[in-house]
């Protein structure tokens, strides 16, 4: 696995892994034929990955041309905090993912509240 950057807004906010075969020399349009969703997958059942969410672009970064990856417009910062293996840059606190939240999400997914009357 590798680290490629992620866009959103046009703007690099973090890292993203993806298998080393995402190397140049590949084509755009080879890119265009992989699912994404193969690769992007959330940390929490608060964000459902949606087709069209990450695409993987080719883009010059520093003069030579990389693979990265672009969010959606339609993503807010915590959909992009919880992409597994997301490291957000230093300086983009708005997209890291609330851990408290997170933890609690997933105390509710193991233990989910009785319903009234059921014992």
């Amino acid at each position: 696995m590798r680290r490629i950057l992620l866009f959103w807004l046009g703007q690099p906010v973090g890292t993203i892994e993806v298998p080393d075969s995402f190397r140049m020399p590949i084509s755009q349009d080879e890119l265009d034929r992989i699912p994404t969703m193969l690769i992007i997958r959330s940390r929490t059942w608060l964000y459902d990955v949606r087709w069209g969410d990450v695409v993987l672009k080719i883009q010059p970064i520093n003069g030579v041309d990389e693979v990265v990856a672009v969010a959606s417009e339609r993503m807010c910062p915590g959909d992009i905090g919880c992409i597994a293996g997301f490291e957000a840059s230093p300086d983009r606190q708005d997209v890291r993912p609330d851990e408290f939240i997170l933890s609690l999400a997933d105390a509710l997914l193991r233990n989910p509240t009785k319903q009234r009357g059921s014992r």
